[in-house]
């Protein structure tokens, strides 16, 4: 199986646990691994012929900016179950990464992975 990859896309959420993380947004960057066989657009040139990512951002996008959530864990659970029904997937591993309570040490986050398939 293949895979169609879109790395640290920044969203802002709503999202937490204790009531001054739910006062504003704070960013949060989701990677997105789709699972799909991409030989038929490698031969044919075609769009048409694979997954758009750029639909696939827009709706994690929306997803993320919308819904308010308590844990990533449950974010991460509801944008798998988005896209596998929205796209012609058959998996998808989501990495969902929090850095707002790491904040203190430079470059380091909290966060989840998850796969899940059709």
């Amino acid at each position: 199986m293949d895979t169609l990859i879109l790395k640290d896309c920044r969203f802002n959420a709503v999202i937490g646990v204790f009531p001054k993380e739910r006062e504003t947004t704070q960013p949060l960057f989701v990677d997105v691994e789709l699972s799909l066989d991409i030989r038929k657009a490698a031969k044919s040139d075609c769009m048409k012929d694979t997954v758009d990512y750029r639909p696939v951002h827009a709706a994690v996008k929306e997803h993320v900016e919308k819904h308010e959530y308590f844990l990533i864990e449950t974010l991460a659970e509801r944008l798998a179950a988005m896209i596998l029904k929205k796209f012609p997937v058959k998996a998808v591993t989501l990495t969902v990464k929090k850095p707002k309570p790491m904040e203190k040490r430079k470059g380091a986050w909290v966060g989840v992975r998850i796969s899940r398939a059709r």
